[in-house]
């Protein structure tokens, strides 16, 4: 009997979100029999998920052990950084300009925190809005492949760190300035500014991960 269509993706697309939450730990072995109890699929729909997310990088599987969310090294992060750095600045300028075309203005301000959500103190909250931000602009560049790519280099960078260089109030505000200044220059239609920003914001955020890594 055939697994439904999407079950393996819907599975994978949960598991990013429970690691990226903090529900699922870094270094967390992943059961294969507690993932089949809560997803309610078969065995083998979860192993080819697992796979998939080690394909990605955000699972690794030990032999003798089976799969765990994986750490990653400070190296690691910064080559992941220096990838999002170039992927996600062109993500910018492509969102810029096309940000005359359709709702894509109302999308991006929508990805914006309000300011009750500025205000929040938890840093869960911290993730939620870094993640909807990037996510919306790698949407509106038009381009799904690169947003998928965009996704995959996201994920496990934000895990391993960034959820540390959030929590602390004054590398969020930084983080929230540096989102205004590039919605600014995308809701200009200025794809150059857009990336540049980009491309800044990234360099400065992997110099704020690295400063408060527990990262070997």
């Amino acid at each position: 009997m055939s697994r439904p269509r999407g079950t393996v993706e819907t599975i994978v697309a949960k598991t990013r979100d429970a690691i990226l939450s903090g529900r699922m730990a870094l270094g967390q072995r992943l059961v294969e029999a507690d993932l089949t109890e809560e997803f309610g699929v078969s065995r083998a729909s979860i192993r080819e998920a697992l796979q998939r997310l080690a394909a990605e990088g955000l699972v690794s599987i030990v032999p003798h052990r089976g799969a765990l969310v994986r750490r990653f090294t400070r190296k690691e992060i910064a080559d992941r950084y220096e990838i999002r750095q170039s992927l996600e600045s062109l993500a910018a300028s492509l969102a810029a300009g096309r940000i005359a075309e359709g709702d894509n203005r109302a999308v991006l301000m929508a990805a914006l925190p309000s300011p009750a959500e500025t205000a929040a103190g938890l840093s869960a909250a911290h993730r939620a809005l870094n993640l909807r931000f990037h996510r919306a602009i790698a949407a509106l560049s038009g381009n799904p492949q690169l947003a998928q790519i965009i996704e995959q280099m996201w994920l496990p960078a934000a895990v391993s760190a960034q959820r540390d260089a959030l929590g602390i109030p004054l590398q969020w505000e930084a983080s929230l300035r540096e989102h205004e200044g590039i919605a600014e220059a995308i809701l200009a239609g200025d794809a150059i500014a857009a990336g540049a920003a980009m491309r800044d914001h990234l360099r400065r955020g992997c110099e704020r991960v690295l400063s408060t890594s527990r990262a070997p």
